[in-house]
């Protein structure tokens, strides 16, 4: 049965196109451009290839040749099934969620991201293990485009070539075209033969041997697909070919010993139930805010005010003002990885809730820039705190916009900010850099809010009271804050730190149930 459209979205000049084959009920996924009649699409020259692809230990791969070659397109794929599809606009960001389901009870998550007026998506994938046993997870690709070229008929004899650009460090890169057949990617006479080509690099230096990009060209139709891996650390590109279309993929590979395009090159993953991520999830917060507390003691009050969460609908983590809701994924390769940037990342979200940044959200039209101006306020504060365990070098980019904004705004305040930024002319390609540099959590859960009702408050939490202030006092009480380690001798300190989250926080306080 061929293929139906299940969903198109219309991105810039791009189409995102979902394919459903209501037989087996696996998803496919295209990115098309805009510019092209859509009546040139071939749609019987290849197979639908799942947007989702993995590989757990034990399952059979992808018949002839496939073994020691490739895992895409194996047995694990093969037992998806089409769950749902949700879509959501925050301000000016479309989200795309595609979830697929097996009978074992594995969840996983296809997301597109797309920020208005960008000419590019962003694409991730999620596992969910929500079995009762535990999983080993051999493969896991990030993003995968199948199909290539939708427009081709037949195997398009020397109509695709493989761009990619080969360096070292400290050496410019050197672009390298090639067609397809060069690589032996060509379609077996009867199409059941597996062909594969794997590059990529082992360690987190910005470039060894190949930059992080990867790009198909079909010359015949003047259309590119290219990719770019987005992650400093160890990665993998494969372009797989089985029939007369064409596959790219990209993965983070974990090993650091031999090089990624090996067979060797990906680290299997014990995937745990969910009881279990959830338990390390929570020692790790605890963590890092016991590591906070004993650094700055006069925040304990308000460290101690929000509860944690396992929340799998974010691939970070976030507040909304009651708990910290974390993707275990992200906490843990954090934690081992660098862990100074949760204790960062929490004093970040902490930041937040003091200055009330998710409840004035929703009295400003752009979203996207309420969060931008949120995150610069915050980053602003955090930074003038010198504590080690919150010390980040400033890059110079961050510091010319601090010395700008404190120019022609005074006081980094999210309002004021705001403002700035709406009466300035919008530049969509800067205010993307601006939020590469100052984001560190997830705002998401801040427009839930005004959708969900509040939730029961944790036994475990300090209660939170109604309390009133004005502007005054909360410049007065960060002033304080700022200076508290310089005045540990005073007599008041817990009087002073709870008046301190009182008037930060002027509809809400802390103090123990």
């Amino acid at each position: 049965m061929h293929p139906e459209v299940l969903q198109e979205y219309k991105l810039g000049d791009m189409v995102a196109r979902y394919l459903i084959n209501r037989d087996s009920m696996q998803v496919g996924f295209q990115l098309l451009p805009e510019n092209v009649s859509q009546e040139n699409i071939v749609t019987d020259n290849c197979f639908m290839e799942s947007l989702i692809q993995y590989k757990l230990t034990g399952d059979i791969y992808n018949e002839a040749y496939a073994g020691g070659c490739s895992m895409r397109n194996g047995e694990s794929v093969r037992k998806l099934k089409f769950s749902e599809q949700t879509d959501e606009f925050v301000g000016e960001q479309l989200q795309v969620n595609t979830i697929m389901m097996d009978e074992d009870g594995h969840r996983l998550i296809h997301h597109l991201v797309w920020l208005k007026n960008m000419p590019y998506v962003r694409i991730s994938c999620t596992f969910e293990n929500q079995s009762k046993t535990n999983c080993c997870l051999e493969m896991f690709e990030s993003f995968s485009l199948g199909g290539l070229s939708p427009y081709m008929q037949g195997d398009g004899n020397g109509t695709l070539w493989l761009h990619r650009v080969r360096s070292v460090w400290s050496q410019e890169g050197r672009h390298e075209a090639i067609p397809v057949e060069d690589l032996q990617l060509e379609p077996a006479w009867d199409p059941h033969a597996v062909r594969c080509e794997r590059f990529g690099q082992a360690g987190s230096m910005p470039v060894n041997r190949f930059f992080p990009f990867a790009a198909i060209e079909d010359r015949k139709n003047h259309v590119f697909w290219g990719a770019q891996i987005a992650h400093p650390a160890s990665w993998q590109m494969e372009v797989y070919r089985k029939d007369n279309g064409l596959a790219l993929s990209g993965v983070i590979s974990e090993r650091r010993k031999h090089p990624p395009c090996l067979w060797t090159g990906r680290k299997r993953r014990t995937m745990k139930t969910r009881e279990q991520l959830e338990a390390t999830g929570n020692k790790i917060l605890n963590s890092v805010r016991t590591e906070l507390y004993l650094s700055m003691r006069f925040m304990g009050p308000a460290l101690g005010s929000l509860g944690f969460a396992m929340d799998l609908s974010t691939r970070t983590v976030g507040t909304d003002a009651v708990y910290i809701r974390f993707n275990p994924t992200y906490l843990l390769q954090t934690y081992i990885e660098r862990p100074e940037i949760l204790n960062r990342t929490y004093m970040h979200m902490l930041m937040h809730c003091l200055f009330r940044h998710m409840f004035s959200a929703k009295q400003h039209e752009d979203a996207q820039l309420w969060d931008l101006c949120c995150d610069i306020a915050v980053e602003s504060v955090v930074d003038s705190m010198d504590y080690p365990t919150i010390l980040r070098v400033t890059s110079d980019f961050r510091q010319e916009w601090y010395e700008k904004l404190e120019k022609e705004v005074s006081v980094l305040t999210a309002e004021k900010l705001y403002q700035y930024f709406m009466l300035r002319k919008r530049d969509p390609y800067l205010e993307e850099s601006l939020r590469q540099e100052f984001l560190l959590c997830d705002h998401s859960f801040w427009q839930r809010m005004e959708k969900e009702p509040p939730q029961e408050q944790n036994k475990n939490q300090l209660q939170l009271l109604p309390a009133q202030t004005n502007k005054h006092s909360r410049l007065i009480c960060l002033v304080l804050l700022l200076l508290f380690p310089v005045l540990p001798h005073l007599q008041f300190c817990s009087f002073l730190q709870l008046w301190i989250c009182r008037s930060l926080h002027p509809c809400r306080y802390w103090y123990p149930s």
